[in-house]
């Protein structure tokens, strides 16, 4: 699948950029989604929060009509032996991103998942994009509603793991890719 990089890599860069400066760039909004953790999101998205049964749980939604994403964080489990927890590695948050985006491979036009994997203070973000084989929305990321693009991802903070689906009808469109690089702006207070 070929992604236009141009535009993610100016979204990611100015991102970037905000981040070092500890303020949004132009044209997004910061949204704290637990505990000190924070993304940043295009203003025009509306970022809406759903309660969860579950204590320390979260639950986030944005729609816009071409593109939905959602976030689900829980908390993390701690490590059973005192050591570093398995949860927070590398490795562990790329394999579960893996399999996470494997149950769509069947339908998709690539042959392998092959994950974009993000690290940082306090944080790994792994995640991968598949696009629909026939070019129709054949991907049920959420309910009652398919796409013909999806990426799906968990990002591990010391003291959440989030699931992250975003689904829309084209992998290159401005708003996919809009949303592919709000997520290159996490950032955990320390």
């Amino acid at each position: 699948m070929k992604f236009a990089p141009h535009i993610f890599m100016a979204l990611a860069l100015s991102a970037s950029l905000a981040m070092a400066a500890d303020k949004p760039a132009k044209g997004f909004k910061r949204h704290e989604l637990s505990a000190g953790v924070t993304m940043d999101f295009p203003k025009k998205w509306t970022l809406s929060s759903f309660p969860m049964p579950i204590p320390g749980a979260s639950n986030y939604r944005i729609d816009t009509g071409k593109l939905r994403i959602a976030i689900t964080g829980f908390p993390a489990p701690p490590a059973q032996d005192g050591s570093e927890n398995p949860t927070t590695k590398e490795s562990f948050v790329k394999d579960t991103a893996s399999q996470s985006a494997s149950q769509y491979l069947a339908v998709s036009k690539e042959k392998e998942v092959v994950p974009v994997v993000l690290s940082g203070t306090g944080y790994v973000l792994a995640y991968a994009t598949l696009s629909s084989a026939t070019g129709e929305p054949v991907f049920p990321a959420f309910y009652a509603r398919t796409y013909a693009c999806v990426s799906t991802g968990i990002v591990r903070t010391t003291s959440t793991v989030y699931s992250v689906t975003i689904g829309s009808d084209d992998c290159n469109g401005a708003e996919h890719q809009a949303a592919l690089a709000a997520l290159s702006t996490i950032h955990v207070g320390t």
